[in-house]
């Protein structure tokens, strides 16, 4: 049987105490401390709020780890399977191993993303220009070109000149040549003088 003499056990309000005391005395930067302090507790109240039964448990760290472990592999795996359904990689198995690789359409969708959220703007004055003349009998190509070219962020400065202050000459370049349209479209780095 245990004896009552020995000391209490403290809760997490002790805890927090002794450690806020503990900062207070020996901190350089009792600002920056006390903010990682207040990260901390934000952090493992908003675990205690999501996984109210591990409270107290000595192991619940390890067992969130887990836990997230698995929700992690499981929205790869997810993932991958969308992107397989979409045609953007395809499984190619070398030996005991499967690789995925990028289907030329991923590839393209890839370069499509970057242009897109590309944000670095080229010095003043200079601009991606792009020129086109895309066969009348291909007119669908075309509609789908300008389409492209609006949602990348370009302005039509001509029926069929483009321009954007964006640093995305090569990528545009790029994406011209996966697109098999080299013969139809070229793509300039500009200066305005």
């Amino acid at each position: 049987m245990r004896s009552d003499t020995s000391q209490p056990k403290p809760t997490d309000h002790d805890e927090v105490v002794l450690r806020l005391n503990e900062i207070a005395r020996h901190s350089k930067n009792l600002a920056g401390d006390l903010l990682i302090l207040l990260n901390d507790a934000c952090f493992w109240m908003s675990i205690a709020s999501k996984y109210p039964n591990l409270v107290g448990d000595p192991f619940a760290g390890e067992i969130i780890l887990e836990i997230e472990g698995c929700r992690e592999r499981k929205r790869v795996r997810e993932a991958v399977k969308r992107i397989k359904k979409r045609k953007l990689v395809r499984d190619k198995k070398q030996g005991k191993v499967i690789l995925h690789k990028m289907t030329n359409i991923g590839e393209i969708q890839l370069i499509d993303y970057r242009i897109r959220s590309m944000e670095s703007l080229l010095p003043d004055g200079e601009y991606c220009l792009v020129t086109f003349d895309i066969p009348e009998n291909t007119k669908v190509t075309r509609q789908y070109f300008r389409k492209k070219l609006r949602q990348f962020g370009f302005k039509q400065h001509h029926l069929s000149v483009w321009i954007s202050n964006h640093d995305v000459v090569d990528e545009m370049n790029t994406y011209v040549r996966m697109l098999k349209a080299t013969k139809w479209v070229t793509v300039f780095r500009a200066e305005r003088k």
